[in-house]
């Protein structure tokens, strides 16, 4: 086993999924799921940390678990003898919806430093610039990508991948063979390139939908708890579907609307006192 792989999935990313569901639930979080994280937690940390998930696990987790009604069997007093965690069937749609609250609180994060600084800080000592007033983030999320990303992801979809990497540079020719205006065969391997990089990171499954598995409009707008964490100085929140007129409301926002496809939506953060633009969006992770 190696130690680094235990701390990477079984303590920081069970731990980032722990305060991600305690930001969404506003402080309140389930009681009796916060005790399953933990205990799992500690069962998959104790082979390298023994004395502490013990001490943890007779002190803390016992006590509580043994205050619970209903539990489905009574819990050892060494944690050892618990048993190892057992996972039930993955809800592929649920996963990918944390996955995509995720990518969206950063683009928000990186769209309100660059829209509240001006762009990036200058280096050096000086007075530093004064925020400017941000009160209002539109997200923009589209329903359908447009015709030449539709066909690029086709084209990657029937080559053959090992550990979420492409095996052969086919895809390149293909590509280039479909698409004859050099402007548009630009942008559809820019594209590609963006989706090959991102299936490394979260996979060719995921990468490669056409569709999202759940309602963009609905899941943003019952996440902003989560989605707009420490961002008091926002109080106004709308969610646009770029193929509309929406965006009319919103001033200054109709170069920033087209940039929104399935799963990537983009976020664009302005002054609503005088309507005028405050930053570009941030480009999505």
């Amino acid at each position: 086993m190696k130690y680094k792989n235990v701390v990477k999935h079984a303590f920081s990313e069970l731990s980032n999924l722990k305060e991600s569901y305690r930001i969404a639930t506003a402080g309140d979080p389930n009681p009796k799921v916060m005790l399953r994280l933990l205990e799992t937690i500690l069962a998959l940390m104790n082979p390298i940390m023994p004395l502490f998930c013990q001490y943890q696990w007779a002190n803390v987790l016992v006590p509580a678990l043994k205050a619970c009604q209903n539990l489905p069997k009574q819990p050892a007093e060494l944690l050892v003898n618990q048993g190892w965690p057992e996972a039930g069937p993955e809800d592929e749609a649920l996963s990918y919806m944390v996955d995509y609250l995720q990518d969206v609180k950063s683009t928000i994060r990186q769209g309100h430093i660059a829209a509240t600084t001006g762009g990036k800080g200058k280096k050096g000592k000086g007075k530093e610039e004064e925020k400017k007033p941000i009160t209002t983030c539109v997200i923009f999320y589209n329903n359908e990508f447009p015709t030449f990303q539709k066909r690029v992801l086709e084209i990657l979809k029937s080559q053959q991948f090992v550990d979420n990497e492409i095996q052969s540079k086919d895809y390149i020719a293909q590509i280039r063979g479909e698409f004859k205006d050099k402007k548009v065969c630009d942008n559809a391997l820019k594209f590609a390139a963006f989706t090959l990089a991102k299936a490394k990171e979260k996979g060719v499954q995921q990468t490669m939908k056409l569709e999202i598995p759940f309602d963009e409009r609905e899941v943003l707008s019952q996440n902003n708890t989560f989605l707009y964490e420490n961002m008091p100085t926002v109080t106004n929140y709308f969610v646009f579907n770029s193929n509309t007129d929406e965006h009319k409301k919103i001033a200054g926002s109709d170069s920033v609307k087209d940039k929104a496809t399935p799963g990537q939506p983009v976020v664009f953060f302005t002054d609503m006192g005088d309507g005028a633009a405050a930053a570009t969006p941030a480009a999505p992770k």
